[in-house]
């Protein structure tokens, strides 16, 4: 899992973490030309990244909800507010600088028609849950290998990250394409949780070793 920090220096940075957990920021956004150049990596709807505060602390894990391409003259005022910065002007006082500062390091100007990446997403992390059970479940099956029990288990909103950062989504088909050569290629593992992790009843993501 990408690890992140918003903004460019320690306030900033710690200031933007706690807008994501009190849900001032729902969104950001970055250059396309950065994308396009390998610079940044491209998200996707349903990638997950833990935000970081100035110390490298996790404070939330945050999944993409939606991806579009914006020009930057067509920024709204929505769009500065979900991003936390309060008003397009301000959103213009900080972005203007900055992006031209980045264009720049790669022989590029700032224009009107500069493509931006927008981003929204939506904190998964931390929340209150309820189904610390059912993750403990799952780790039992997990260290037994138990197909069936994996079988009953998993729904489309279950997301289980191994120690590679692979995504093993909770769906019907994941059975035979993930976990059965998963345990064939670690027929003794053990599972520990990192965090059992939840939005609602429904949602459980656990982070293995």
């Amino acid at each position: 899992m990408e690890k992140v920090k918003f903004g460019s220096f320690p306030v900033e940075i710690d200031d933007l973490a706690n807008k994501v957990l009190t849900g001032e920021k729902i969104a950001t956004s970055s250059l396309l030309d950065y994308h396009l150049q390998g610079l940044k990596h491209a998200s996707k709807v349903g990638d997950y990244f833990s935000i970081l505060n100035s110390s490298g602390k996790k404070v939330a894990i945050i999944r993409v909800e939606k991806v579009e391409i914006v020009k930057f003259e067509d920024i709204t005022e929505t769009f500065a507010i979900e991003e936390g910065d309060g008003s397009l002007e301000k959103w213009l006082a900080i972005h203007h600088p900055y992006y031209s500062k980045l264009l720049s390091e790669i022989g590029k100007e700032l224009g009107q028609e500069t493509l931006l990446v927008c981003e929204w997403f939506k904190v998964i992390m931390p929340n209150p849950t309820k189904t610390q059970s059912i993750a403990l479940q799952f780790n039992n099956c997990i260290n037994n290998a138990d197909i069936e029990g994996l079988a009953e288990l998993m729904t489309e909103n279950h997301v289980f990250i191994d120690m590679e950062n692979n995504q093993i989504e909770g769906k019907s088909n994941c059975i035979s394409t993930a976990w059965n050569p998963f345990f064939k290629l670690f027929p003794n593992y053990q599972n520990i949780f990192e965090k059992i992790i939840s939005k609602e009843d429904s949602i459980v993501i656990m982070q293995g070793y």
